[in-house]
């Protein structure tokens, strides 16, 4: 597989959706480095990012952005996706899998439905974050869902 040198438009809808509780100053500092980004690795469930040039710091911590992107498809849950940062920089895309079977492809934005906290998120410090899942109720969680919590109680 060739490694493509910029992120395809559907990839970075994708990033867009995913992003979508930063609130709309985040998204857009977020889409706009997925735009500029150069692709260093590439496969169905890992895309490695170098920043681009021209572009703004994203004000999130290091790691993955706290909650749950899932991908569904033919009514069930095969995927997740992931945004990983660091500095303030969008640095890979990941795309852990359920089940025996890796995904072929990245999936759609229109496949992922951003569901919920996957850990405790700080209302200080993401203000966008706590009012958009307040106004957007999450559906589809599992049971064992309380408090923001992954059931582990771990950080993803």
């Amino acid at each position: 597989m060739t490694t493509p040198t910029k992120l395809s438009y559907s990839i970075i809808d994708l990033v867009t959706r995913v992003a979508g509780p930063l609130g709309h100053h985040r998204v857009d500092q977020v889409t706009d480095q997925a735009r500029k980004a150069s692709v260093v690795g590439f496969t169905p469930t890992w895309i490695e990012l170098q920043p681009g040039l021209d572009v703004q710091r994203v004000s999130v911590p290091d790691g993955t952005l706290p909650w749950w992107a899932t991908v569904e498809l033919e009514n069930r849950v095969s995927s997740d996706v992931m945004l990983w940062f660091k500095d303030g920089w969008l640095v890979a895309l990941e795309q852990p899998w359920y089940g025996d079977d890796p995904p072929l492809l990245w999936p759609l934005a229109s496949q992922v439905i951003v569901k919920g906290p996957s850990q405790t998120i700080s209302e200080e410090y993401f203000p966008e974050v706590a009012r958009w899942f307040r106004e957007h109720p999450a559906e589809g969680l599992p049971t064992w869902y309380q408090n923001g919590r992954a059931p582990w109680g771990s950080r993803r």
